[in-house]
């Protein structure tokens, strides 16, 4: 039977830690070819070197932040927490060093003045059977997320989603043209491509029908997310009497706008209540019911919450301009609907809390909250809350009739709490908080994408582009540039690169760079056949290359082909695809998914060295399952068995 690992976040955490010494390496050039006397040896030397008594095996892991992350540190400790889960050592802590951090200088042989000083963690890796050899793994990361801070704007950030947007509508009308791999003559394996192999080292690839869809509802979604701010600033101002605004149409219809508002607020925070109480349920622990719970009721929660804002939308910014929906909001029940907007909110905030709070007595006793005490009923729980509020707020809308129950039956107390929980008071200053909450993550988030992957404009994106370019450059280079002491063999034997969501695509970048570097100086330092992964999770780097990419225009045969001669993990996979390349996706992460257009074997059966795509059965929950996977072990388990073996 398999042993089952532990969990990141379980009880077998490693707490403690060392501080180890400062350590300073001399490193090879990328740029100059080294003296014969410099060079290293020969990897046939290097293996029977690492089988001697008394060498310590180094291995290194390089791992790449995605969008929004800002804390320094923080992917280094998801890392190394992530490594210490699947090891042995995280199963007996007892018998084992602890993880040690410290800082590390690399000086360049060729040029004193280059010196580059970063942290990293290591950690003390079991011992091959019958082997003497002691064996390291060194973990490093590479911090670029103050670069973008401040950067992109509001503007940027929508200028990025309809731009890709109307190029992905443009680009499924036809084949997918792709510059790649341009000395095979393999076809793809998909009988619907008929084209196969086009000219000039181009390759077709089917883009699936439900593409141009997504790409649509995602559209909507951002103009009904746009259309909804602006109403509410400007009905806002203009019940404030703000003199520029002065009157406006929609004042006969304040109170309806009002319900409507809140009713929307009230899916939209329910699902959001959803999303908290999902993640902190820890999926992936839960039995396989309970995950498929989960699951249905969560994209049933999406789905309902995307509904509603495109509803919420028309109605707020066309009441005005269509007498059908000004006719159609004259009837509502509009205190009735505030009142059921506004329960629906306390109640899943209420249970929120409550979650919370069980959470915390769980850690004050010491006990692993995700493990004994998850809220899947409290989350079953606020999804009735949100499904029952649909159906409510559809009676109180849609329905003209006075089923309700009438207030005034009821004793003085009860009626004062219903009219307080009626009262609209708090609707415009919560959305207009809630607005700038929104506003700040699109800036946060997507614009950190938009910054680094829209290079096919000039832009003024282009500088802060190359700063994060450089950053990650000179953070991977010195780990197969680095001699171990004064010997000519390399510091470490196998390095691994890692990235998640837009990280992956800046590891691919620099892997791609320093494997045209070390071709450009006859494979010195041996980049390809000492690279024991590539390995991407939460990846966009299919969507950046399909909606970013520019069909039909004159000048595309060309620019695709120098964009291709930049990337050799397109170009040959004998020379440069000589590691695994795995991705970890879910089908529940909308943001990301499979990598396909990076083989001439997509969409076949994985054949190596084609890209491995591994779906985390762990990572359930739209929205949340983009980040889910730091907390399973199905990218962990992968990455520790690549580069160990």
């Amino acid at each position: 039977m398999e042993k089952v690992r532990p969990h990141p976040d379980s009880e077998s955490r490693h707490c403690n830690y060392e501080i180890a010494p400062p350590a300073e390496h001399q490193t090879l050039s990328f740029f100059t070819r080294a003296p014969a006397a410099s060079k290293f040896k020969s990897t046939a030397e290097l293996v029977e070197h690492l089988a001697e008594p008394g060498v310590v095996d180094k291995r290194a892991i390089w791992i790449v932040h995605g969008m929004g992350q800002q804390v320094p540190f923080e992917t280094l400790d998801s890392l190394t927490e992530g490594i210490l889960s699947v090891t042995d050592a995280a199963e007996n802590p007892a018998n084992v060093k602890p993880p040690r951090v410290g800082t590390t200088k690399f000086t360049d042989t060729t040029d004193p003045t280059k010196i580059q000083v970063v942290q990293r963690v290591e950690v003390d890796l079991p011992r091959r059977l019958g082997t003497p050899t002691t064996r390291e793994l060194h973990l490093y990361e590479a911090y670029w997320a103050p670069l973008t801070e401040g950067v992109p704007k509001l503007a940027d950030v929508i200028s990025f989603f309809f731009n890709g947007g109307l190029r992905g509508i443009l680009n499924c009308r036809k084949p997918f043209r792709r510059a790649m791999f341009p000395d095979d003559t393999s076809p793809i394996l998909d009988p619907d491509v008929k084209e196969g192999k086009c000219a000039q080292g181009f390759w077709n690839f089917k883009i699936p029908k439900r593409a141009a869809f997504e790409i649509v509802l995602t559209l909507l979604l951002l103009v009904a997310l746009g259309a909804i701010n602006a109403v509410i600033l400007a009905a806002s101002a203009a019940h404030l009497k703000f003199s520029f605004f002065g009157p406006w149409p929609i004042s006969q219809y304040w109170n309806q706008v009002t319900a409507i508002a809140t009713a929307v607020f009230a899916l939209v925070f329910t699902f959001g209540a959803m999303l908290f109480l999902a993640e902190m349920s820890a999926v992936g622990k839960l039995p396989r019911v309970a995950k498929r719970i989960i699951w249905l009721f969560s994209w049933t929660g999406l789905i309902i919450t995307s509904l509603s804002i495109l509803t919420g939308a028309a109605c707020m910014s066309l009441v005005t301009r269509s007498a059908l929906i000004a006719k159609g909001l004259q009837g509502i029940h509009y205190r009735a609907t505030q009142f059921v907007s506004t329960s629906a909110i306390l109640a899943a905030l209420f249970l929120c809390l409550f979650a919370m709070w069980r959470r915390a007595v769980s850690k004050s006793k010491g006990v692993a909250y995700r493990e004994k005490g998850h809220p899947l009923p409290i989350f079953v729980a606020v999804s009735i809350v949100q499904l029952g509020l649909l159906i409510l707020l559809g009676l109180l809308i849609f329905v003209k009739s006075h089923w309700y129950f009438d207030p005034s039956k009821l004793a003085s107390c009860l009626q004062k709490v219903i009219d307080l929980i009626a009262n609209p008071f708090w609707v415009w200053p919560v959305l207009l908080l809630v607005s700038k909450l929104v506003r700040d993550i699109m800036v946060e988030y997507p614009g950190d994408v938009a910054v680094y992957v829209t290079p096919n404009t000039l832009d003024r994106f282009d500088e802060v582009r190359k700063k994060i370019k450089q950053l990650a450059l000179d953070t991977l280079a010195p780990l197969y540039s680095a001699r171990a002491g004064n010997s000519q063999f390399p510091l470490y034997s196998k390095v691994g690169v890692v990235g998640h969501s837009l990280g992956s695509v800046i590891a691919y970048d620099t892997l791609n760079k320093l494997l045209t570097l070390d071709e450009l100086i006859d494979n010195e330092l041996d980049v390809a056949g000492r690279t024991r992964i590539l390995a991407t999770f939460g990846s966009p780097l299919d969507k950046t290359a399909f909606f970013f990419n520019i069909q039909g225009k004159d000048t595309f045969h060309i620019r695709e082909q120098l964009a291709a001669s930049v990337q050799p993990l397109i170009q040959d996979y004998a020379r440069f695809r000589q590691f695994p390349w795995v991705n970890v996706y879910s089908p529940s992460d909308i943001i990301c998914g499979e990598l396909k257009f990076y083989d001439i074997i997509n969409p076949g059966p994985y054949i190596p060295p084609g890209v491995d795509n591994v779906k985390d059965p762990d990572a359930v929950v739209p929205l949340i399952a983009h980040v889910e996977y730091w907390k399973n072990p199905t990218l962990w388990d992968r990455l520790f068995r690549e580069i160990t073996t």
